[in-house]
């Protein structure tokens, strides 16, 4: 069993104050040695509520906006997907390739036309995202009623619901962007290296997404490899790490030389 590498010793402590305040102190001990929670029912029922509560929030919003709602940079977009789909060139002047290789996976299935299947699964993805949010709020502090209450920011936001329904990049970047952290949170509490290449994944389709994330994934990389510096587990996942990473700037190079000269 691979222990996790945040430290007990506060834990520890805490497990000498009391009965009640010991038990919950030595559950978390058990979740921290495990390298993660106890999926009980007082941990599942209230990721259940978050999920009902985003559920019937977003439901509300699309039914009364039930249509495919368009902004300026959707015939840019559109123009992207054409020429995917005409041509199969993934490189263009004005837009970066997820969203539009997204669009198409989804018109595809759905019909050339059927926008507003795209805005539907944009609207899935919120509520993964709002998922997620309570997963790594509980995962971070091993209170569920607290992570319930952190990701209710996230499922009664009316105003992120409708940038996430719209044809732009939001709401995609935001799903992207919480699977990431998620994935990163689990690989320092696990130490397992093999979960480099789902993040290195992530980050490169959301950095082809939003090119202000491009640096993202370098801050997020050194802090990764310093705190298992400084627990004694760089080395074997220091290789796992430059590789992924040197294959997402080795991806990066070549399309930002396509597009600027």
């Amino acid at each position: 069993m691979k222990k996790d590498f945040r430290l007990v010793d506060d834990v520890t402590a805490e497990s000498e104050t009391g009965a009640s305040g010991g038990a919950t102190a030595q559950q978390r001990l058990r979740w921290q040695l495990a390298g993660g929670p106890g999926w009980n029912k007082d941990v599942l029922l209230p990721g259940t509520l978050v999920l009902i509560i985003t559920t019937l929030t977003v439901c509300i919003y699309y039914l009364y906006h039930p249509y495919a709602e368009l902004t300026a940079d959707t015939p840019g977009y559109m123009e992207f997907v054409r020429q995917l789909r005409t041509t199969g060139n993934p490189i263009n002047v004005f837009r970066l390739p997820t969203y539009p290789l997204f669009i198409l996976l989804i018109t595809l299935l759905a019909g050339p036309n059927n926008l507003l299947a795209v805005s539907i699964v944009q609207g899935i993805l919120y509520i993964l995202a709002t998922l997620e949010c309570y997963l790594l709020a509980y995962l971070i502090f091993g209170r569920a009623w607290l992570a319930f209450v952190l990701s209710l920011l996230l499922a009664t936001n009316v105003i992120l619901i409708s940038y996430s329904k719209l044809l732009m990049t939001e709401g995609l970047s935001l799903w992207l962007l919480m699977t990431s952290l998620l994935l990163a949170l689990r690989l320092l509490q696990s130490g397992d290296g093999r979960l480099f290449k789902w993040l290195a994944l992530c980050l490169g389709l959301l950095f082809f997404t939003r090119p202000e994330w491009a640096a993202f994934p370098v801050l997020l990389y050194a802090y990764l490899l310093w705190m298992h510096y400084r627990r004694g587990q760089l080395r074997p996942i220091l290789m796992r790490a430059m590789l992924s990473l040197a294959l997402l700037y080795t991806l990066l190079g070549p399309m930002w030389l396509a597009t600027t000269l």
